[in-house]
């Protein structure tokens, strides 16, 4: 009982961690502001969590080498089939790439301004413009600022957002491996009525799953004093842990850089960026929203998966996805396996046993 009672998680954090700096960590409503910059509470929170360090060590994380990545994205370009970039559309959105990756290696995140064309973002909005309807005459009775999400169905259309090759090659390359769909694709409304209550939405500091890229396409231009995301510039190249929020007195000594542009803008940033949505009174956010990563945390759901399978759209079909595409999608629309799958607890794996 002594052992248990002195050796605890909670004694540590409540005689040693939470005892100096009490207005820059501490406990509100609920959540917990324990998140921090400083060396030894980095070490302290990745001992007694150590899950996300151990996972960033798996995939080889820990450390990334500029001059590496720069390189493999350079040489990943010439792998992409030159009709994709031969409009001079896409031959602008090459160079685009090129300088945001840089910017994504030094902050942990970057905007890339009108990557995709107004005509584009056009058309995408107007094939969905009932979903899109649908979600900003959502009824708010509580006058609280908080997040719609609808499901999309993979098509054509959609597939040239989701699984665009030159993004797809600068995430990859960033990681320095291949990258799969996190999550099923999402249109997604934030809105932030005037002077409202409370927030639900994500407006706290706050860092995701270590391994994976979220992905904004804006649909509608955000200005620089609009609902926007925010990121803490090289938040990123700290050991993070995912458990606990942070104060504003913990992250003053960061830069912020604030995620806003026209239509047809990426917003990228990195699971382990410390980021934030910033919100704005009367000014609302309609985006695409994907989620990528390295393999783990993936989030298959056999409800969203049905809801976002088009009865037109056979994925199985090489003509509608590609090898490198069907990869992408396998952890939310697992193959059909020719010996099936078999139970292991809580996970399915591959039949070992071929003769059966």
């Amino acid at each position: 009982m002594f052992l248990k009672k002195y050796l605890s998680r909670d004694f540590f954090f409540k005689n040693f961690y939470l005892k100096f700096g009490k207005e820059t960590y501490y406990k509100e409503n609920k959540k917990l502001f324990y998140g921090s910059f400083k060396f030894w509470r980095i070490l302290f929170l990745n001992i007694i969590n150590p899950g996300r360090f151990l996972i960033r060590l798996k995939y080889g994380q820990i450390i990334k080498n500029k001059k590496k990545i720069l390189l493999e994205f350079k040489n990943s370009l010439k792998t992409i089939k030159d009709e994709h970039f031969q409009s001079s559309d896409r031959s602008e959105q090459l160079s685009k790439l090129s300088k945001g990756i840089d910017a994504l290696i030094e902050d942990g995140g970057v905007v890339i301004n009108n990557y995709f064309t107004e005509k584009e973002i056009d058309e995408f909005v107007n094939s969905n413009r009932e979903i899109i309807s649908k979600l900003k005459s959502s009824e708010n009775i509580s006058n609280n600022a908080k997040y719609y999400f609808e499901i999309l169905k993979l098509n054509k259309e959609l597939k040239k957002f989701w699984y665009e090759p030159g993004l797809i090659k600068m995430l990859e390359s960033f990681f320095g491996k291949k990258i799969y769909a996190r999550n099923y694709p999402y249109i997604k409304y934030t809105q932030v009525p005037k002077n409202f209550n409370i927030s639900t939405c994500a407006n706290d500091w706050h860092a995701d799953h270590p391994l994976m890229f979220n992905i904004f396409i804006l649909l509608e231009d955000v200005e620089k004093d609009g609902t926007r995301m925010q990121i803490k510039k090289g938040s990123h190249n700290y050991l993070n842990t995912g458990n606990f929020l942070y104060s504003e007195n913990s992250v003053k000594n960061l830069e912020t850089i604030d995620f806003y542009g026209k239509k047809g803008s990426l917003h990228i940033h990195t699971g382990n960026t410390i980021h934030r949505a910033k919100l704005s009174n009367g000014k609302n956010r309609l985006n695409l929203y994907f989620e990528y990563t390295l393999g783990p945390n993936i989030l298959l759901c056999p409800l969203n998966l049905s809801k976002s399978l088009d009865k037109n759209f056979d994925i199985e079909n090489s003509e509608n996805l590609n090898f490198e595409e069907r990869e992408f999608l396998k952890g939310i629309f697992p193959k059909p396996l020719f010996k099936g799958y078999e139970i292991n607890r809580d996970s399915l794996n591959s039949s070992r046993y071929k003769g059966i």
